[in-house]
């Protein structure tokens, strides 16, 4: 017998449909009978619904679940639509919601005007209703292999009292192009502020870092 037994590994499994969904777990253990490490699957069951829900893109009743960019823009940046999104040139705002927003999907959604993202806006004295508008914006290759969308000044608010619901997340868009949304990002919680200045501190790369080359 093989006397070198590895520890019980779980690897997570994901999604075919939304890779940013668990979708279950893969289990290797030793089995002593057969004396070799054995796999089990072990799958999250799904009924019809959420696997539709899944297939459309669509995180429910609340803020999207995971950050994410909306495919259906970048599509057509580069098929027949040809929407011409010039990140630098165009004017970029970046807007926050509550936790109370309808359902958000990023295959099919397109504009910041239209339903879920015409309700539920963040509201307060100091906040600017139709969102922060991003006038330090780069673009570069940053690593090697990828393009950044980024904003140099994290966009900030200075709030006169509290907002009247605490913000869950913020979507980025762009006003030259019909509000046309480019990405979303979720804070993870609900957060205030109180007679103070709120800043969303941009991640290190960026709004956006898209891998074109490894």
């Amino acid at each position: 017998m093989n006397l070198i037994k590895p520890r019980d590994e779980i690897v997570p499994v994901f999604h075919d449909d939304n890779p940013q969904v668990l979708g279950g777990k893969l289990i290797r253990h030793w089995d002593d009978s057969q004396d070799a490490v054995v796999t089990e699957e072990v799958l999250n069951e799904l009924s019809p619904e959420q696997i539709e829900l899944l297939r459309r893109g669509v995180s429910g009743g609340a803020f999207a679940t995971a950050s994410g960019i909306y495919t259906a823009n970048q599509l057509d940046v580069y098929d027949a639509t040809q929407l011409a999104f010039a990140y630098l040139a165009d004017t970029v705002k970046i807007a926050m919601y509550t936790n109370s927003i309808a359902a958000m999907s990023y295959y099919t959604d397109t504009v910041q005007t239209a339903a879920p993202y015409n309700a539920n806006e963040v509201s307060g004295t100091g906040y600017t209703a139709g969102g922060y508008t991003m006038a330090n914006k780069t673009l570069t290759q940053s690593p090697n292999g990828t393009v950044m969308f980024d904003n140099t000044v994290d966009p900030n608010w200075t709030i006169t009292g509290s907002f009247a619901t605490a913000a869950r997340g913020a979507v980025v868009f762009d006003t030259t192009i019909a509000s046309a949304l480019f990405c979303a990002i979720n804070f993870g919680s609900d957060y205030n502020v109180t007679n103070g200045t709120f800043t969303i501190q941009l991640n290190s790369l960026g709004l956006v870092t898209i891998l074109f080359a490894a």
